[in-house]
Formats: structure tokens, sequence, C-alpha cells
């Protein structure tokens, strides 16, 4: 399964969040945003949450430069923890930071991804590559959005 696409080509419906460079201004569904299988994100959410504590699923949300590189930097440190870990159970207790509703979505993204240690690392990939994302949004673009469902 891929649950990270870059290019807004290898869309398959509209079950995504869109992640923009700097501040969303009225444009969706843009060339160059990066896009994260909605039922994905909830392995990462209890991250977004610790970090960004105002998120919300359902919401268009700006990040700003200090907001959008921590991000970055607690992406990076769960791709760094995912890749390390042989047992994918882990994943659960490591992802699950929120409270029981982003919990529930983990438990949700754990069964649609398998729950192996494959998928373990596939969702390690995407949580360095989204890090990295952020990472360049923050330095040259002034921030990033999350365009939620």
């Amino acid at each position: 399964m891929k649950i990270a696409v870059l290019s807004k080509s290898e869309l398959a419906g509209t079950q995504y969040i869109e992640f923009v460079r700097g501040r969303y201004s009225t444009a969706v569904w843009g060339d160059e945003s990066l896009y994260l299988e909605e039922s994905i994100i909830g392995f990462l959410e209890g991250t977004i949450v610790k970090v960004f504590p105002r998120y919300d699923h359902f919401q268009f949300q700006f990040l700003d430069v200090p907001v959008a590189a921590a991000l970055g930097t607690e992406l990076l440190s769960l791709a760094a923890t995912l890749e390390k870990t042989d047992d994918p159970s882990f994943v659960l207790d490591a992802l699950a930071q929120g409270g029981d509703g982003i919990r529930a979505n983990a438990v949700l993204a754990a069964e649609t991804a398998g729950g192996s240690k494959n998928a373990v690392l596939d969702l390690a990939l995407v949580a360095g590559q989204l890090g990295r994302w952020f990472q360049e949004a923050a330095r040259s673009a002034g921030g990033a959005s999350i365009l939620g469902m």
C-alpha cells in the first residue's frame, strides 16, 4: 500500500490530508502539495498534537515557522524510533500520545497497515519524509498548512 503521495496525479479518491508549503490561500488539491492517506494519519496525529495541541483532523490549519520546524523534528525523531523497534505492537504506545481518540485512530491505522514490521518501517519512511518536508517548509515557505478532511 502506498501511504504517501507526492503527485496529485497519483490520487485515487478524496480521502487524503493535504500538506501545503506556507499559508493556505484558496486553492486545494495543489500540484505542489504533499498528500497522505486519511487512514494513515492516525499514526501521526499523536505526534502532531504533541507539537500543535490545537490540531484538528477536520480543519484547515496554519503552522508558523517555529511550530512547523518543531513538528519536523518530532517526526524525524519518531521515524528514528520506529526504525529501531523490533516489536510492531510498540507502535501504538509510541504514537498514541494524544488521548483515547487518537489511540482509536492509531488502532484503526495499525489494522489498515497490517501491524507488521514492514508496515512499521513503511511508517518510519513516511514520518521521516514528512518531517523533512515540514523542516523545509519552515525554512523556505514561512511555515506550513495542514488541510484536514
